[in-house]
Formats: structure tokens, C-alpha cells, sequence
């Protein structure tokens, strides 16, 4: 299993996300872009009578949650096209523009054709907006002036799937734009989980751990250790604040102090 945390982008194994056999928990719609009017003044060129399109823009996605079958952590999240864009225009009748309820049902016909789901409230919904706007706009100008609607609807099937991360190292990666290159920027979440659960406090420190152990302030951020904020110790015996570390940790596998390599 290949799980990959980049800096400004997520990415996952693709021949391991097609093969899932994963029912999508929900399917939901948003518009990419307001819908608006893109023309105005439309008429047929043979009787003059005014001419009401809807030109609607289909995109389909998926998104996938990957979670902490444990924990409940979200690991990553990836959401890619599904399939190819589509592409369709319809003419809406002119007696049924400014009748809302009329103009959302003829708009359900061409959207649920246009989506093959048997989602009838997505449908519904999706078919709802975009009869209600032309509906309205039809009003402002009383039906007598033919418009073309434009309408970008992305379709979104949301996938979860647990992970259980034991014995599995999740490394987290970030991208060199100057080499083009793929490189690890930082300790996996395995490794920030282990010493996590090895949190102490100022008051555990004794003697025992050694001169190195024994400083009373952290070197990344220079403040002194107090009783209440919690520590960690990597495994070259160096103490620091527990979140200190934890950002370090996040951009280098190494000590601040000694460069030991913590994986």
C-alpha cells in the first residue's frame, strides 16, 4: 500500500484507488461557478419569437477520505475527475420560463438524463436551481426578451476508507519545483505517533538520563521547560517540547541537536 502526503497537493496510489470496491457514502453538487447569463436578446431568426437556453456544464468527481481505522485521523483526502466532461444546451419552452414549479420539472428531465442517476432528489435539486433562475430572470424581463443560461455543475460521489496503519509507514513528501522532483520532507506519521505516546513532563527527568538530557530549555524555540507543557524524547536522548519537535519533525527526519536520524 503506497500513501503519499505532499505539501500543497494530496496524492494517492491510482491502480490502488480504482481497485477499491468502495460504495460512495453520499453524492452531493455545487455549481464550479455562479450560475449567470451569458446572452441576452435571443430570438428566432425565422418568427422573432424570444429563445430560452440552457447550456449546462458537467463535471463528475470523486473524493476520497482515507482514515485512521483506530484513530478516526484523516490521512488524506483526494478528489480527481471520474470521467470526461459533458456538454449539453436545451431549449426551454416559453410558456413554462416563468412558471417556477413547470420550468424545475422540465429542467429534471434534461438534468436526470444528463446525470443517468438514480438519484432523484440530487436531480431535483440540481434541476431546482437552474429553473428557478431562469424562472426569475424571465420575470425581470416579463418573457418577452429570450436569454441563454450557463450552468457549471460538478457532481461529487464522496468515498471513505479506513486504514489501519500498523507496521505501515506513511511517509510525507514535498515537491522541488526547481528539480522537478519528489522528495521526503519529513519523519512518517508512524514515527510522530510512536513519540507521541512517549510523552513526559519536566518533573519525570531525573538524573539518570544524562548531562545531554538534562538542559532546561528547548533549542528550537529557546524557551526554558515548565511542569505543565509536555516533552519529548528522541531516541539520541535529546528533550524538547512535544509540539516544538512535532513541527521539526514534520520537516526533517533528523536531531536539531545532533543530527541523529529518528527513522
Amino acid at each position: 500500500m503506497y500513501l503519499y502526503v505532499f505539501n500543497r497537493s494530496v496524492s494517492i496510489n491510482m491502480p490502488l484507488l480504482l481497485s477499491l470496491s468502495l460504495d460512495p457514502v453520499g453524492r452531493r453538487f455545487y455549481f464550479g461557478s455562479p450560475l449567470n447569463i451569458s446572452r441576452t436578446n435571443m430570438h428566432d431568426s425565422c418568427n422573432a419569437k424570444p429563445l430560452f437556453l440552457v447550456s449546462i456544464l458537467l463535471q463528475r468527481k470523486n473524493k476520497v477520505t482515507w482514515k485512521d481505522s483506530r484513530s478516526g485521523e484523516l490521512l488524506l483526502e483526494n478528489e480527481h475527475p471520474s470521467c470526461p466532461d459533458s456538454h449539453r444546451s436545451c431549449l426551454v419552452p416559453p410558456q413554462l420560463v416563468s412558471l417556477p414549479d413547470s420550468c424545475t420539472s422540465y429542467m429534471c428531465g434534461i438534468v436526470s438524463d444528463m446525470l443517468n442517476l438514480d438519484d432523484v432528489s440530487l436531480c431535483h435539486d440540481v434541476a431546482s436551481n437552474i429553473g428557478s433562475f431562469v424562472s426569475d430572470f424571465a420575470k425581470e424581463r416579463a418573457g418577452r426578451q429570450g436569454f441563454c443560461v450557463s450552468a457549471h455543475v460538478v457532481i461529487v460521489e464522496d468515498y471513505v476508507e479506513e486504514v489501519s496503519l500498523d507496521g505501515i509507514n506513511v511517509p510525507i513528501f514535498d515537491f522541488d519545483e526547481e528539480d522537478h522532483a519528489v522528495v521526503s520532507r519529513g519523519a512518517s506519521i508512524s514515527t510522530l505517533n510512536k513519540l507521541k505516546k512517549e510523552r513526559f513532563y519536566m518533573k519525570e527527568i531525573t538524573q539518570d538520563d544524562g548531562d545531554e538530557s538534562c538542559c532546561d530549555s528547548c533549542v528550537v524555540c529557546l524557551e526554558r521547560f515548565s511542569a505543565t507543557v509536555g516533552l519529548t524524547r528522541l531516541p539520541c536522548k535529546h528533550i524538547f517540547h512535544e509540539q516544538c519537535i512535532f513541527d521539526w519533525l514534520k520537516k526533517s527526519t533528523s536531531c536539531p541537536l545532533c543530527r541523529y536520524e529518528v527513522e
